[in-house]
Order: C-alpha cells, then sequence, then structure tokens
C-alpha cells in the first residue's frame, strides 16, 4: 500500500468510479481497512450492495 494508491482509489470511489470492494483492492488494502481510510477522512460509505456484478463504468 502507497498513500499515492490509497488517495488514487478514494477519488475513485467518490466519483463512483469503483466500488469499495474495487477501491480497496486498486489501493491494496482489505475493504474494511479502506473503509476505515475513508471514514477518517470524512467521507461516507455508499451502499454498493446493489451494484455487485454490474460493470463500475456504465457505457454511454
Amino acid at each position: 500500500m502507497t498513500h499515492h494508491a490509497v488517495r488514487g482509489a478514494i477519488s475513485l470511489y467518490q466519483g463512483e468510479t469503483l466500488t469499495l470492494e474495487q477501491a480497496a483492492a486498486y489501493a491494496g488494502l482489505a475493504p474494511e481497512a479502506f473503509a476505515g481510510h475513508c471514514r477518517r477522512r470524512g467521507i461516507t460509505l455508499r451502499d454498493d450492495l446493489g451494484t455487485r456484478g454490474k460493470p463500475a463504468v456504465a457505457s454511454d
């Protein structure tokens, strides 16, 4: 895990490009650890349960 990877993953998560699980993997963290990084930064976690199995980015 690098701080750069965590910042990038948080940015992609906030932009709704990645789910929490995908962002955690991008950052090299367990989902629980990534969620902790988000909470410490005041980021509200969204409910990604409805998006599991669907593409992270919708096509035009």
